[in-house]
């Protein structure tokens, strides 16, 4: 595939993330009832990009720009037509494309494989600056996940965006930010006490939430077990 190719197929794939500290209000799984001000406003007209949403543009650029450019000088270096480079970084800032990267939904296999993908473009993961696509990473605008790809992006994005080599390296440590080793119905493999102590936390959880007058369904029991493999530093997932 031709690197223009590539570019503009990353460019349609436009969609913004955003690290949101969100936590419930009792402090566990339980939602709770909250006053929200009388003024607030959750909806607005999609005419444009929203003032916030053009503010942060604005800094990020400052950086993928940067970022792109190196990438693009290394991936073009052995071009025998180097006006590329020129054209979209020359005096028309409005040349320069914005890239979106989307991490496809279908579970741990969509997770694994975007982190793949993403470890390919970083240029914080080793060879990938020599090899491959290192730093093209760096020089995006927006990282989108989807199910499955979303258990990476969020992961990443809790921990201030670490690179899927810190995890990888972490992985046989106390402090891992994925557990992906064990299984999520039997945690504890021949250990059936830690297996069962796992699930009994789980529905303790989901009939809390039941006992407080929301909702259940197989999807709160799902989640919660997910949460043991995805934050493993926190308490109870």
């Amino acid at each position: 595939m031709k690197l223009q190719s590539l570019l503009v197929s990353a460019a349609v794939l436009t969609s913004l993330t955003e690290n949101v500290n969100a936590w419930s209000p009792n402090n566990s799984y339980v939602p709770a009832n909250v006053t929200c001000d009388d003024d607030i406003n959750l909806v607005r007209e999609a005419s444009g990009l929203s003032d916030n949403e053009t503010e942060w543009l604005k800094k990020r650029d400052a950086y993928t720009k940067e970022a792109l450019h190196s990438f693009l000088n290394r991936a073009t270096s052995n071009f025998s037509d180097t006006s590329l480079l020129s054209t979209l970084f020359g005096s028309n800032s409005s040349n320069m494309p914005k890239i979106a990267v989307a991490c496809s939904g279908g579970g741990y296999r969509a997770m694994l494989s975007g982190a793949g993908m993403l470890a390919a473009m970083d240029n914080r993961t080793d060879g990938a600056n020599e090899h491959g696509l290192g730093g093209l990473l760096q020089g995006a605008t927006y990282l989108a996940g989807l199910s499955g790809g979303n258990w990476l992006t969020s992961t990443l994005a809790w921990n201030n965006w670490t690179s899927v080599q810190a995890i990888v390296d972490n992985t046989t440590e106390s402090n891992s930010i994925w557990d992906i080793s064990h299984s999520i119905l039997t945690p504890g493999v021949i250990n059936i006490f830690k297996t069962g102590s796992r699930w009994d936390d789980i529905s303790d959880d989901v009939q809390d939430k039941k006992d407080a007058g929301f909702n259940i369904s197989l999807a709160d029991v799902w989640g919660r077990a997910l949460a043991y493999n995805f934050w493993p530093s926190l308490h109870r997932g």
